[in-house]
């Protein structure tokens, strides 16, 4: 990719789109507050909690874009409500509590909205895809268990920069099932006893080639012939002429143990996409998933030049096109066949995504919070609710309290109710501009006087620079401050 180009010389972008060259100006701010947090052992204390904000900023992010004309029409998109909106409606004044789940013993928000789309939600995609890797490493390990084979094939098709990814999904997804209805296909399925297949599709980008989607398979089949096997399915792909796809390109080879089931589910384990699958290859080739292009978008891992300006506007009009491309595709498909095969022997049905979702059972409920008090910062704070949970993890309720004393909100603890509730019922506009407040940035620095130059809906404590200058613009941002003189 030449970073040296024009964004605008390359597309045609709305005046009023130009700015997703700069991360927006909501997201900045809020992040602006929490990268002071995300250093301190009370809110992010292992790599469990650094995930969980990772997917949450992500979350966000993707669910500010609008992708087709519904989204326009109405707005917004299912994945901004994702983890936000209350099942009971934004009318119904019901506490939003957070539960420890009966089997997982994990902590959570309940009764909120999910948004079920694998492809643009990690929170959603990463229950989705760990729940299936489950469900296929069980249906793998009775297969080999009854001493029948599983090959791994991984199919792919020509691609090239100027491709689109819809015409090439199309083709890609298209082919695969004009090739089951053959008679060559057909024949190596009766010749080789194959009992049904798990595909999964999976999409990668780079620089000098494009979007690049490609099928993984695992194929069930009694045949202990796995080479004929290879040798005619690769063969059948490959005549397909829609697909462009050369022998030397495909793969496949016999999954003999669990450490090669293992292998194919972990192909499309997402904590692992997030931190290993935007590398650099030989040639500066640049190659990224659909995931680590929002990962970075999210956080706004880009230099603060021209270059960073192209290659943030490029890699976001690239997921908005990754949006649009996979919007009603199936990331994986069970076979009829497989699916009967996996009841059979556990006796249970493959879950629908829906049911995947689903909150658990609750243990207990640790606390609640009053849903205006929720509704804020939810949908002003955005990312904060995972910090609520780390807090809660790494504490108890005080930790959650001192939260939301650091961000700037003024609330209570009604432990009779185990509820927490904005002192005013204006919790947004409690403290008057010029307010003078006492502010240091940890707990061994030094007290500063300061005032007020705003407080509530702003993203953090944010006081003049100065306490005798009224009209000084210039502003600071402390995670600490009390209304008590210290001095005394």
């Amino acid at each position: 990719m030449c970073l040296t180009k024009n964004f605008d010389e390359l597309f045609i972008i709305p005046e009023n789109l130009k700015s997703v060259r700069v991360l927006p100006n909501k997201f900045a701010k809020i992040q602006h507050f929490t990268a002071s947090l995300d250093t301190n052992i009370k809110f992010v204390r292992n790599q469990t909690q650094s995930t969980r904000i990772e997917f949450e900023k992500m979350r966000r992010y993707s669910g500010s874009l609008l992708i087709d004309q519904k989204d326009f029409e109405r707005g917004y998109n299912t994945t901004c409500t994702c983890g936000v909106k209350r099942l009971n409606g934004d009318n119904d004044k019901t506490p939003v509590a957070v539960v420890q789940g009966q089997k997982s013993q994990k902590i959570f928000f309940n009764g909120l909205m999910k948004c079920g789309s694998v492809w643009r939600c990690p929170v959603c995609g990463f229950k989705i895809t760990k729940h299936r890797q489950d469900e296929i490493y069980y249906m793998s390990s009775e297969w080999l268990r009854q001493g029948y084979e599983i090959s791994f094939i991984t199919l792919t098709m020509r691609h090239r920069s100027t491709f689109k990814l819809v015409k090439s999904l199309d083709i890609l997804l298209g082919e695969f099932r004009k090739l089951q209805n053959t008679k060559v296909y057909k024949g190596i399925e009766t010749d080789h006893n194959i009992m049904g297949f798990v595909r999964t599709l999976e999409i990668t980008y780079g620089s000098d080639n494009g979007w690049h989607p490609h099928l993984h398979l695992l194929v069930f089949h009694k045949s202990k012939n796995a080479d004929d096997l290879h040798k005619r399915f690769i063969q059948a792909w490959c005549k397909r002429k829609a697909v462009g796809a050369l022998q030397k390109n495909q793969r496949a080879k016999l999954v003999y143990n669990k450490k090669g089931v293992t292998e194919y589910v972990t192909k499309w384990d997402m904590t692992k996409e997030m931190t290993q699958s935007s590398f650099k290859e030989t040639k500066g080739n640049q190659r990224y998933t659909p995931f680590s292009m929002l990962r970075d978008l999210a956080n706004d891992s880009f230099t603060k030049d021209s270059q960073g300006d192209f290659l943030r506007g490029f890699l976001h009009w690239k997921y908005i096109e990754y949006c649009k491309a996979t919007k009603g595709r199936h990331f994986i498909t069970i076979s009829k066949k497989m699916k009967a095969f996996f009841k059979e022997v556990s006796g249970q049905e493959i879950k629908t995504e829906e049911e995947i979702l689903q909150d658990e059972k609750i243990d207990k409920i640790l606390f609640k919070m009053d849903s205006d008090l929720w509704d804020d910062v939810a949908k002003n704070r955005q990312i904060f609710p995972s910090y609520i949970l780390n807090a809660y993890e790494n504490g108890s309720i005080e930790n959650v309290l001192h939260f939301f004393k650091s961000a700037g909100y003024l609330v209570a603890f009604d432990s009779s109710k185990n509820l927490i509730f904005p002192i005013s019922e204006n919790f947004k506009e409690t403290i008057p501009e010029h307010t003078i407040v006492y502010v240091r940035e940890s707990d061994n620095s030094e007290w500063k006087i300061r005032r007020f130059k705003n407080f509530g809906r702003r993203e953090s404590v944010q006081v003049y620079s100065s306490q005798y200058d009224f009209n000084c613009t210039s502003t600071e941002f402390y995670p600490q401050y009390s209304f008590i003189n210290p001095f005394n």
